[in-house]
């Protein structure tokens, strides 16, 4: 794909960027792949209650504890099967960070 194509294709903001780094790689984005949403909560209990709220809407979530050489908190990995569109991503994203916000 031209770079002027991938340039007009996508939304000037970091899921246009990463949709256009994608495309440009060849990636495939017409078929339907797994995407990792990341969130991240202040404390364990907050971090296991979305866990059980997204638990059959995402294909996977995990819990991750707080890492200390990283400097992570706590978070949840939700894996959501879709067809990596702007639209899907962004819809999921907004979807899953008001659930988020609740905890």
């Amino acid at each position: 794909m031209s770079s002027q194509l991938l340039e007009h294709t996508f939304p000037n903001h970091e899921n246009g960027e990463v949709l256009r780094r994608m495309a440009a790689r060849g990636v495939d984005l017409v078929s339907p792949r797994v995407v990792n949403f990341e969130h991240c909560f202040p404390d364990g209990a907050s971090a296991k209650g979305f866990d059980v709220a997204v638990g059959g809407t995402v294909l996977e979530a995990r819990v991750r504890a707080p890492d200390a050489e990283s400097g992570r908190g706590w978070e949840v990995q939700c894996r959501v099967r879709l067809i990596p569109t702007h639209e899907a991503i962004t819809q999921t994203e907004l979807r899953l960070g008001e659930l988020a916000k609740s905890f």
